[in-house]
C-alpha cells in the first residue's frame, strides 16, 4: 500500500502531479474553492484534513468533491486504515478518532493539521501549534506507524518516536511524501 500526502499552504489552481499511489492525503488549510478542485481534478482518490483556516464553505466543498477525513478512520484495504485530525474541531476530531482505533486491526496512517505537543512543533510555550491531546493519544499504544502533520517544523523532517514516525508534510505545489505501508 503506497499512500502520498501532503499540505495544502495557501490557494493553488493546481498541485504537483502525485506519484502513483494509492490513495492521497491533502492536509489544509484550502484557503479557496480553487484548492479544491485542483485536487478533485486529479482523478484519483483524495483524503482531505480540513486547516484551522477552512471555513464551512471550503470544508463542506471539500467534503462533496473529496473524502473528508477530519475525525474519521477509513479503511484503505490491505490491512491499513487511515485517520484525520483537522485544524478546526482538532479536539472532538481526537475523541472521535480515539474511539474508531479501538476497532482498527492493522497499521494506522494518521493525518493531522497539528503536530502532537513537542513532536516537530513550531511552538516554544504553551499549546500554540502542537496538541498535548494528540500526544496522549499516539502514546496511548493505538496502532499508528506514521503520523503526517501540516503545521509544523519543516518540510520533510522527520522524528521516530515511540515506534511512530513523524514526519512535516511538504506543500502539494513542490512535493508529495509517500509512506510504504506493507505487511
Amino acid at each position: 500500500m503506497r499512500v502520498a500526502v501532503a499540505a495544502m499552504r495557501g490557494c493553488l489552481e493546481r498541485v504537483a502531479e502525485p506519484p502513483s499511489v494509492d490513495a492521497l492525503v491533502v492536509l489544509g488549510d484550502f484557503y479557496c474553492p480553487r484548492s479544491v478542485e485542483a485536487l478533485a481534478g486529479l482523478g484519483r482518490r483524495v483524503y482531505a484534513v480540513p486547516g484551522r483556516f477552512d471555513d464551512v464553505y471550503i470544508a463542506r466543498l471539500a467534503a462533496e468533491r473529496l473524502r473528508l477525513l477530519e475525525g474519521r478512520l477509513e479503511y484503505l484495504g490491505g490491512g491499513v486504515y487511515l485517520a484525520g485530525v483537522g485544524g478546526r474541531e482538532p479536539l472532538m476530531n481526537i475523541r472521535s478518532v480515539s474511539e474508531a482505533l479501538r476497532g482498527a486491526r492493522g497499521p494506522v496512517l494518521l493525518a493531522s493539521y497539528y503536530p502532537a505537543r513537542g513532536v516537530l512543533d513550531l511552538s516554544r510555550a504553551g499549546a500554540r501549534r502542537g496538541l498535548w491531546e494528540l500526544g496522549e493519544l499516539l502514546g496511548s499504544g493505538a496502532p499508528v506507524l506514521y503520523a503526517f502533520y501540516s503545521v509544523c517544523v519543516e518540510p520533510g523532517a522527520q522524528l521516530l518516536r515511540g515506534g511512530v514516525v513523524h514526519f512535516c508534510a511538504p506543500s502539494a505545489s513542490e512535493a508529495w511524501a509517500i509512506a510504504e505501508l506493507g505487511w
